[in-house]
């Protein structure tokens, strides 16, 4: 029964959208999702190893993670940049929560990050979109605005040949 009961929580875990994470009291690692594990490029069995073991820390601060599981701290929807080998920048949202008995005794913590770079991009993109549509406009006024008085210079200029004529 217990067995069928972790295969169910596993199962659960793999189903979620994001990337997560369980840790026990002793910050030691319960469950971790299959998006996790490729996310964080892990292969090989995790459970029971210390979270400062995971490549985690280096994007979620580990007083965040020892604030959840020893004074039961929530972080919610925090952003952070990961600074990847090669110089590969990604943007992490990430949640840390404490895992409570009914009794609110804390047994442990649930990481939850999950990669924001593409919707950065796009943000970004549309940012610059926005901005060089704005500039578009300036220069569309600035150009109707000379070429108002540029238009009756030359109606001037060729009324001129017409008022010498008749002098």
């Amino acid at each position: 029964l217990l067995e069928e009961n972790i295969h169910f929580q596993q199962q659960v875990l793999n189903s979620a959208y994001s990337s997560l994470i369980t840790l026990n009291q002793q910050g030691l690692v319960s469950m971790i999702n299959v998006r996790a594990m490729d996310y964080l490029e892990l292969d090989g069995n995790v459970v029971r190893k210390p979270f400062q073991a995971l490549p985690i820390t280096c994007f979620i601060p580990e007083k965040e993670i020892k604030a959840a599981l020893e004074r039961k701290r929530v972080f919610l929807q925090k952003e952070t940049v990961w600074s990847q080998n090669a110089g590969k920048k990604r943007y992490i949202t990430y949640s840390v929560y404490p895992i409570q008995t009914m009794g609110g005794e804390s047994v442990g913590a649930v990481l939850n990050f999950f990669d924001i770079t593409e919707q950065k991009q796009l943000e970004r993109k549309v940012a610059q979109d926005d901005r060089l549509r704005s500039l578009g406009q300036l220069v569309a006024g600035i150009a109707h605005e000379i070429r108002n008085p540029l238009t009756s210079i030359l109606t001037y200029t060729q009324l001129l040949p017409k008022k010498f004529a008749s002098a």
